[in-house]
């Protein structure tokens, strides 16, 4: 939550920043205009030599409205390294989400070509033609409920892996496993429109 308060802090103070709008008071700590540096932060060793850390598409553009914000006395520095700090620890969180859901989606690749008996690149390459799975499967005599099953099969073995490992709770686990079935009829069923 805090994260997502520094973040909306930080885009606010980015988008009047480069609309040339000047900003009188802004504090993502909570309060109104400058203030000083809060036990949080001066605990955190947030120090000017980290400047510039903001990574991704804008950070510069951040790095240069926090500094502004602290030139004109707006912000305290320490306020600009907890706002970075927010950004960056999102943008983490961000590509970690990505990274599993591309994994995720491999995965469901290689189990449906299993399933069907054709390379998961040969799948791959009619899925980016806009061919179904379903249509797929049909195409190479397998019943696309097959494949359903496969996929259905590999995402509750995933979730009872979680639950045994304590990193899913089971009346979760037993309401996720309850959707898998319709959530990968429409996975099979998808048509992907060619870019």
């Amino acid at each position: 939550m805090r994260t997502k308060k520094l973040i909306a802090s930080a885009v606010a103070v980015a988008t009047l920043g480069a609309g040339g709008l000047t900003v009188a008071t802004v504090n993502p700590m909570g309060g109104v205009g400058a203030q000083e540096t809060p036990p949080t932060v001066a605990a955190s060793g947030a120090t000017a030599e980290k400047r510039g850390e903001a990574r991704g598409r804008g950070g510069r553009a951040v790095d240069e409205v926090l500094e502004g914000l602290v030139a004109d006395k707006t912000l305290t520095e320490a306020q600009a390294e907890v706002v970075k700090a927010g950004l960056k620890e999102e943008e983490e969180e961000v590509g970690d989400r990505h990274r599993r859901r591309a994994a995720r989606r491999k995965q469901a690749i290689r189990i449906a070509a299993e399933a069907i008996g054709v390379s998961g690149r040969d799948l791959l390459a009619e899925l980016k033609e806009g061919t179904s799975i379903a249509a797929v499967a049909e195409a190479n005599d397998v019943e696309p409920q097959v494949v359903i099953d496969a996929l259905v099969a590999d995402a509750s073995a995933h979730i009872d892996e979680a639950v045994a490992e304590e990193k899913l709770d089971a009346d979760r686990a037993a309401k996720l496993e309850e959707r898998l079935p319709e959530a990968m009829t429409k996975l099979v069923d998808l048509e992907r429109t060619r870019k």
